[in-house]
């Protein structure tokens, strides 16, 4: 059960160390890209103007306000904001579901897989695993070219022709955005400010949405084999520790007995314990 427990603890470290990695690398490749492809879409960009203007800009403010003096509510803000990270967290889970659009990421997951268990195999046959070995420190000194797998890959290509266009018909369904009128309102500068706002939203969701999937992908490729190896080696070292745990104990509790026999020799003034005297029989 010691053993057990040991080898548990260290396959959580692993999990959990491997994974913060993976985050890391993918990161870094998706970050701009979903940013660039997200500014530059004009469908999304007049889709977003659409849907500030019939929920921050209330028709009634033409007569009302100024355009350069208008400011939307910072609730209906966070509210638009919310909304749009929904859109974005139903897009990437319908890529995790859509078997046919998940497979796009599997050839450099494959890869990246590969790479990995290559680093674990120059570290046996240099017998690092040995000597405090952390897969995880090895695979980041590494990022440069894991994220250059990455970029390889089709990823631009399904965020643009099914990520955007999901949030695209998102936003289009709305009931409210059924209600636009090209009035003008569209040119307040307010709007063009939430737009901003609005598209940096979306990247940012796409990219943690993104990262989150693929990371846990990634981490559920390699654990596997990873456990397979590790644990091999940790079950080997665990085994000396608790061997050696073992045998001090055994000299400790030895002592303490003949401790015990010298007392009771010595001196029948002290007399022992029944659980004492137990201790001293077996």
């Amino acid at each position: 059960m010691a053993k057990q427990g040991v080898i548990q603890a260290l396959d959580y470290g692993m999990d959990a160390a491997l994974e913060a990695v993976f985050k890391e690398i993918f990161e870094k490749a998706f970050k701009n890209m979903i940013a660039t492809s997200v500014k530059q879409d004009q469908a999304l960009k007049q889709t977003v103007i659409k849907f500030i203007v019939v929920n921050g800009v209330p028709e009634s403010v033409l007569k009302t306000e100024k355009p350069t003096t208008f400011q939307i509510r910072e609730t209906l803000k966070q509210k638009m904001n919310g909304v749009m990270a929904d859109f974005c967290q139903s897009a990437v889970g319908n890529i995790a579901d859509d078997y046919s659009a998940l497979k796009e990421f599997f050839g450099y997951l494959n890869a990246m897989k590969g790479g990995i268990l290559n680093i674990l195999e120059e570290a046996k046959a240099k017998g690092a695993i040995q000597k405090g070995f952390k897969l995880s420190v090895e695979v980041g000194k590494r990022t440069v070219e894991f994220v250059q797998m990455v970029n390889s890959a089709p990823t631009r290509a399904v965020i643009e022709k099914r990520v955007i266009p999901f949030i695209v018909a998102e936003c289009d369904g709305l009931e409210s955005t059924a209600g636009y009128k090209d009035d003008g309102r569209h040119n307040f500068p307010a709007v063009e400010t939430m737009k901003v706002q609005l598209l940096d939203t979306i990247s940012q969701q796409l990219n943690d949405n993104f990262v989150h999937l693929l990371s846990r992908r990634l981490r559920s490729f390699v654990s596997k084999p990873l456990r397979a190896q590790v644990n091999k080696q940790a079950g080997k070292t665990v085994d000396n520790i608790l061997g050696r745990n073992k045998t001090e104990r055994f000299f400790i509790e030895q002592k303490h007995k003949r401790d015990m026999k010298k007392t009771q020799v010595e001196g029948a003034k002290m007399k022992l314990t029944e659980a004492q005297q137990k201790e001293v029989n077996d």
